[in-house]
């Protein structure tokens, strides 16, 4: 599932519109893999068990239902379009906010000539890493494009920034999907307004999405559907929830027929 290329413009205009206010500041890391991993302040890769953070134990929470999140991912197999390596920040980092909630939003922008549907779909799941980063926990994966994340106070104390999360993004996501050419993350927390101003943008991914899923059923012969994805665990899958509720609704509309 490529995202139109229209809505990486969109986020080009919505960051440029911004950049005046002196609330962005970008940076520019390295692009191989064992570069951008290395020298991170904090573990990344498997995690033995949970990555629990208890309230007591957390530094920074992130998108909490009160001041809202976003969260979603942008492909394109035109490379140009993504600056890889570069972490775009809007509003205050990790260690100044210590003891605070803020907003959040997270987009990730990927491109590849090979990338294709099924590739969109384990890019969200990684979307979510909660289990590779060291003192970073999300509590809301990004279902319906949401995401509500704590960072402990022992990582900020190691030197956990936005930095830090970015670079481990880009290299969990290219270590999986070699396949990557370039990648660059966008974060924001100033306000809960910038990150409701993502979610037009966050809307059109979200209808590429369902478009897509529906390309992934086929009919058969007794009513139902079944996937045709070869590539994604179901019990790992974030479209589960969706597909569980179009067999339920399948379930309902031949009851009511026989009824």
């Amino acid at each position: 599932m490529e995202i139109p290329d229209s809505s990486i413009d969109k986020l080009r205009s919505y960051l440029e519109a911004i950049r005046g206010s002196g609330r962005l500041q970008e940076t520019k890391c390295p692009s191989g893999i064992g570069a951008l991993a290395e020298g991170l302040p904090v573990g990344v890769g498997p995690v033995q068990g949970a990555n629990i953070i208890l309230k007591e134990d957390t530094a920074v929470e992130l998108g909490s239902p009160d001041l809202g999140s976003c969260a979603f991912v942008l492909t394109s197999h035109d490379t140009s379009l993504v600056r890889d390596g570069v972490i775009t920040l809007v509003g205050p980092d990790v260690p100044e906010s210590v003891g605070r909630s803020l907003p959040f939003a997270q987009v990730l922008l990927v491109a590849g000539n090979e990338l294709r549907d099924q590739h969109h779909l384990v890019l969200e799941q990684h979307h979510m890493i909660s289990n590779r980063i060291e003192g970073y926990m999300v509590r809301l994966a990004p279902q319906r494009q949401r995401m509500w994340t704590r960072v402990s106070k022992s990582a900020v104390e190691k030197g956990f920034t936005f930095e830090t999360l970015g670079r481990a993004l880009m290299a969990v996501y290219k270590s999986e999907l070699p396949i990557i050419e370039a990648a660059e993350v966008v974060f924001v927390t100033s306000s809960s307004e910038d990150v409701e101003g993502l979610k037009g943008i966050a809307a059109e991914v979200q209808k590429e999405r369902s478009e897509a899923l529906s390309r992934r059923f086929k009919m058969q012969a007794d009513g139902t559907y079944e996937c045709t994805s070869e590539y994604v665990d179901c019990r790992s899958c974030p479209d589960e929830p969706i597909c569980d509720e179009v067999r339920g609704l399948i379930r309902l509309r031949r009851k009511t027929r026989s009824d």
